[in-house]
């Protein structure tokens, strides 16, 4: 039986991914700010997979002192998914400094806090993999979402750093680099084009259950696309106000 622990646990990719590893009998930790949906995810899951093992942790992503203290608590771990964060309100943001803050702790600082912590479990395990899902976002800074970019920008680095210290070893770091999604986060915009949550969280799982490390985009269309968009000059970048 594989140990998952799922930070974010609640937020629509996760919750897809969650139902895929409890039907396979998994043991799940979710982890999330919002104990109340968490039982009511857990609950959900054991309807459908009653031999499945899920426990629920409530925790604070902004309180780094806890984070440390309750991961220490959680052994055995195979397999860890940072899934958490929050699409900024750009123009909020320009000129709200508590909003341009909370927006770099929630989506960089936080999920780096929990990698390493889970990090140095696997480290001392010599296995694991490491899972945190990125945003195409980070691939170039627009002037539309250049604070929420710059976060998962930050993640993309940080993996590769992580990728890097466990180079020749059995602990795997995987980069999930989304498209725009179906998501309660982005409800409020126009969904048509965006991919389908149930479709990208399979891949996710297919590309962990292949004990894969790198960086993968998905759907993998958005790997043209960016490339593209990264090799555009700032000049023609800021004509397509993208």
């Amino acid at each position: 039986m594989t140990k998952i622990v799922i930070v974010g646990a609640t937020s629509t990719i996760a919750e897809a991914c969650a139902e895929l590893w409890s039907q396979a009998n998994n043991e799940l930790v979710l982890v999330g700010r919002d104990i109340e949906k968490l039982e009511i995810l857990k609950n959900h899951l054991l309807i459908k997979s009653s031999n499945a093992i899920i426990t629920t942790l409530r925790l604070d992503f902004t309180d780094e002192t806890s984070i440390n203290q309750e991961i220490t608590k959680i052994t055995s771990v195979d397999v860890a998914l940072m899934a958490h964060g929050e699409l900024t309100d750009q123009e909020q943001a320009q000129t709200n400094a508590e909003q341009l803050t909370k927006s770099v702790m929630v989506n960089a600082t936080s999920a780096a806090v929990f990698l390493e912590a889970f990090a140095n479990q696997m480290a001392n395990r010599k296995t694991g993999t490491l899972a945190v899902i990125g945003s195409v976002a980070g691939d170039r800074g627009r002037a539309s979402n250049y604070i929420y970019g710059a976060a998962k920008g930050f993640i993309e680095r940080y993996t590769q750093g992580l990728r890097t210290r466990f180079s020749g070893t059995d602990v795997k770091v995987i980069l999930f680099k989304l498209g725009p999604t179906k998501t309660r986060m982005t409800s409020s915009m126009n969904q048509r084009g965006f991919a389908d949550p149930k479709a990208v969280a399979t891949a996710m799982v297919q590309i962990i259950g292949k004990g894969k490390s790198g960086s993968f985009y998905i759907p993998i269309k958005w790997l043209i696309i960016m490339t593209i968009v990264k090799l555009l000059p700032t000049s023609v970048l800021a004509k397509l106000n993208l």
